[in-house]
C-alpha cells in the first residue's frame, strides 16, 4: 500500500482505521529510542516547533521513548538512509511479503506537504516489486491509499501490478506516475477546499 504523508496524517490515520493490518516503513532514526531522542532533540523539534535547546531536549526526553515504542509495537520496519543498510529493509519487508502480510510505504520527499497534489516521491520502494518477482515469481500489486483530512475517508485507488515483463526502470517510471496520478486524482476528488 502506497499512501499520502500529510506530514504525520497519513500513517496515523491508516494505521487506526484501515481495516487491514500492516508493516508501516518507517524512518530508523523513529525505531530506535536513542536515535528518536537525538533526532527529535536537534532536528524536528528546532525546525517543526521552534524550540530552543532546552524545550527540544523536554520535548525529544518526554515524546521519543513513546514514538519509539509505538513503532515496535506496531512492527514497523526501520528504512535506512544509508547505501549499505538499506538491504535490511529490503529483506524484512520482502520476508513480511511472502509470509502475506501487507506493507504501507509513504514515499513523499517532503514528509511534511501539506499540499492536495503529491509533489517528489523516493522510487526505491518499487525495487521490492523486482525482488519479489525474482523470489516467487508473482508479480507485486502497490495500492494507492489516500487519507482524505475534509471527508475523513480513506478511500483506496485501483491497483497497479509490477510487469516484470517490461525494463526495471522503465516499469518504476511507470508505477510511480501512476501512484501520483491516483493519489492526485482522488485529492481533486474527495478534498475539496
Amino acid at each position: 500500500m502506497v499512501c499520502r504523508h500529510f506530514d504525520i496524517h497519513g500513517p496515523l490515520i491508516c494505521a487506526l482505521y484501515m481495516p487491514v493490518t500492516f508493516h508501516l516503513w518507517a524512518l530508523d532514526k523513529l525505531y530506535d529510542r536513542k536515535l528518536c531522542r537525538q533526532h527529535y532533540r536537534t532536528h524536528l523539534a528546532p525546525k517543526k516547533f521552534n524550540l530552543g535547546p532546552k524545550g527540544s531536549r523536554i520535548f525529544a526526553d518526554v515524546f521519543a521513548p513513546l514514538v519509539s515504542a509505538l513503532f515496535k509495537s506496531m512492527r514497523a520496519i526501520p528504512v535506512y538512509r544509508e547505501k549499505r543498510s538499506i538491504a535490511k529493509t529490503m529483506k524484512q519487508s520482502l520476508e513480511a511479503l511472502m509470509r502475506g502480510e501487507n506493507l504501507m510505504i509513504a514515499p513523499e520527499v517532503d514528509y511534511q506537504s501539506q499540499e492536495r497534489h503529491v509533489g517528489s516521491m523516493y522510487e526505491g520502494f518499487i525495487k521490492l516489486a523486482k525482488y519479489y518477482y525474482k523470489t516467487t515469481k508473482k508479480p507485486l500489486t502497490f495500492q494507492p491509499i489516500y487519507p482524505s483530512k475534509s471527508s475523513r475517508r480513506i478511500i483506496v485507488g485501483e491497483p497497479i501490478t509490477y510487469n516484470p515483463q517490461e525494463s526495471h526502470i522503465k516499469e518504476q517510471k511507470r508505477i510511480i506516475e501512476e501512484l501520483r496520478a491516483q493519489l492526485n486524482s482522488m485529492a481533486d476528488e474527495y478534498d475539496i477546499v
